[in-house]
């Protein structure tokens, strides 16, 4: 996964906070939150909780999905929540035939839970 966020990151000269110190992360938050930053390579992991995102940002793209429900919807929640004006895209980079088609199912699905993507990973491949 960190390889893939380099690989963007080097794509479009954006910084990668996963390899900076706390005081180097907010300064680049910021600098998105003002618009001055286009692309914010970010793991879902490292920032479904606790960052404002929804100034700047209203196109998510993810890569390398998890498999925990609480950090996709967490995630999504930094860019849709209050104060957002415009309507929020998730757009999600999958390889055909793996298994984040089967998360990204299971996570369309109107009542998901963390057992019910377990079940369908589980469903698939076991």
């Amino acid at each position: 996964v960190t390889a893939d966020g380099e690989r963007i990151a080097k794509k479009y000269k954006a910084p990668m906070i996963s390899k900076m110190r706390p005081k180097e992360v907010n300064a680049v938050l910021a600098s998105f939150n003002r618009g001055e930053i286009a692309v914010l390579p970010v793991q879902m992991d490292a920032v479904a909780h606790g960052l404002n995102l929804q100034a700047a940002c209203h196109h998510i793209c993810c890569y390398g999905l998890g498999y925990n429900l609480e950090t996709h919807l967490q995630f999504f929640k930094r860019v849709h929540r209050g104060g957002q004006k415009k309507t929020v895209f998730v757009h999600r980079i999958l390889a055909h035939d793996t298994i984040d088609e089967t998360v990204v199912k299971a996570l369309g699905r109107k009542k998901v839970s963390q057992d019910k993507l377990l079940d369908a990973i589980k469903e698939r491949y076991l």
